[in-house]
């Protein structure tokens, strides 16, 4: 089923959308032989994000949550005990570990749907942390 709806338009050139490549495979088995081939799809979709979209039906947008879960304090608890625990600051919508700086930048945590990828995220960057100190 798809849904008509309008893109806003912001700045000069309005909204963008982003590529989105899907790809996937699967053997199927030829009918004469007993061989098997491999069938290949690759597809390209043109998504906008939701918030660069009006007038979709109340109905329509996805109810988001937050899986608030044990992986959330066992995270902060980590963070907490961690030697020359560098600067932690919650900016944009990248992870990554800035050395000259000494500072860990995460994507805010609502972002995330559930705790463990937030932790999962965090933890690449604190282990480039203590790799980068040494």
């Amino acid at each position: 089923m798809h849904l008509c709806i309008n893109i806003r338009k912001c700045g000069l050139n309005g909204e963008h959308a982003c590529p989105v490549v899907f790809w996937s495979q699967k053997e199927v088995a030829k009918e004469a032989t007993e061989e098997k081939d491999v069938k290949r799809i690759l597809r390209y979709y043109s998504v906008f994000n939701i918030d660069q979209c009006i007038s979709i039906p109340e109905e329509r947008i996805p109810e988001l949550y937050f899986n608030d879960n044990v992986a959330i304090s066992t995270c902060e608890a980590v963070v907490e005990n961690m030697p020359q625990k560098p600067k932690i600051q919650h900016k944009g919508q990248e992870a990554f570990y800035n050395p000259p700086m000494d500072v860990i930048n995460m994507p805010k945590l609502k972002t995330f749907w559930e705790g463990l990828s937030y932790c999962m995220f965090f933890k690449k960057q604190r282990v480039l942390a203590v790799f980068l100190l040494k």
